[in-house]
């Protein structure tokens, strides 16, 4: 019997486990994406058209010579020169959230954060949070399977916007948008759709990890104190977040031969739903899995990021941000408490935090 591994139909399976995932979203050779599928099923338009030009949407060749193109620009070296850019944005919106009593911690800091990074990234203002945020809301709500009409021209308004807001608020000719257009890697159209493509996705699945992260963090004080101010403790935490708390709940792929997976095998043919979600919570690789223990010594195994050739390109810059973020949120905001629930968004594939009050702990805060 294979470990992890429920059939749901005759060419179904649903991957649970761990090493099953990994097995899955590894392979490089039986295990494919088959893109044309999922833009089958879309009606054409801005929507349509963007995810044909991304690198999720793609398989091998295309796949690897796109990721080649943007990956230069996600080295160690690249997010290295990035951290202070982290830690002084952090930091200002860390001091900002202390003079106010009462705030809505997505909007001043977990979306903030990282839609200022990735704008100086892609060398674009960094103007108009709000209007990306919506956009990035549209751009995950069209993805969903259960997406109806109005989601998809949604989806469709919030690419046409954010190729206009990216055309109209360039400013730097090093930026990794006028870099991937100078490439002769990619089309012009690919360098702007992967330019929108790393504006969404570097600060949508960062703010919800974020978000969840703080909200942990403010009901585990004795763990909070533990970390202290040490950098990589914060790193082995924020590993931890993302284990418990992944933005992406499932990932789909295809079989074009046969795979093997812990205990057997699985035909040509098939279609896999890897459950990341579950998969990180896997006991027989995390013990007490539902607990946070920002020590984990295994927490990186987690999927959150997929695995594979279609790793998250930008997993070292969620992780810093995610890591520094909170960091400096709590050396800053100690007293940092929740005035009401969080409101989550739970899509079939993608979580989010929609709202969450905070207060801040300062002297007309009580």
């Amino acid at each position: 019997m294979m470990e992890g591994v429920e059939q749901r139909g005759p060419r179904l399976w649903r991957l649970t486990g761990h090493a099953a995932c990994a097995a899955a979203l590894g392979d490089g050779e039986a295990v494919r994406k088959l893109p044309e599928r999922a833009l089958a099923a879309m009606a054409p338009g801005p929507f349509r058209e963007h995810n044909a030009h991304t690198m999720t949407f793609m398989d091998p060749p295309h796949h690897g010579r796109v990721r080649r193109a943007l990956a230069a620009h996600f080295t160690p070296r690249a997010l290295a020169a990035l951290q202070p850019l982290i830690v002084e944005t952090a930091t200002g919106l860390a001091l900002g959230l202390a003079r106010r009593r009462r705030a809505d911690f997505i909007a001043a800091f977990a979306a903030t954060l990282p839609i200022r990074v990735i704008a100086a990234i892609l060398g674009v203002a960094p103007s108009g949070e709000a209007r990306l945020r919506r956009c990035a809301a549209a751009v995950v709500a069209a993805l969903e399977p259960d997406a109806d009409a109005a989601a998809r021209a949604a989806g469709d308004a919030a690419i046409a916007e954010l190729a206009a807001f990216i055309g109209r608020t360039r400013r730097r000719p090093d930026g990794l948008l006028a870099l991937l257009e100078a490439s002769d890697a990619l089309s012009a159209d690919e360098a702007l759709h992967q330019a929108i493509f790393v504006l969404n996705a570097g600060h949508e699945t960062t703010a919800f990890v974020l978000a969840r992260g703080a909200a942990t963090l403010m009901a585990e004080p004795d763990a909070r104190a533990a970390l202290g101010d040490d950098p990589a403790r914060w790193t082995q935490a924020a590993d931890e977040l993302l284990r418990l708390h992944p933005p992406l709940q499932w990932l789909v792929r295809h079989t074009v031969a046969p795979l093997a997976m812990p205990g057997g095998e699985l035909p040509a043919g098939a279609t896999l739903i890897c459950d990341l979600a579950a998969a990180n919570r896997d006991a027989r690789l995390f013990a007490a899995p539902e607990r946070f223990d920002p020590f984990r010594a295994n927490a990186r195994q987690h999927l959150s990021f997929a695995a594979g050739r279609h790793t998250c390109l930008g997993a070292a810059l969620a992780r810093a941000e995610i890591a520094t973020g909170l960091r400096i949120l709590f050396r800053h905001l100690p007293a940092l408490r929740p005035a009401a629930p969080l409101l989550l968004r739970r899509g079939g594939i993608f979580h989010g935090v929609r709202r969450m009050p905070v207060l801040t702990g300062g002297p007309d805060a009580a």
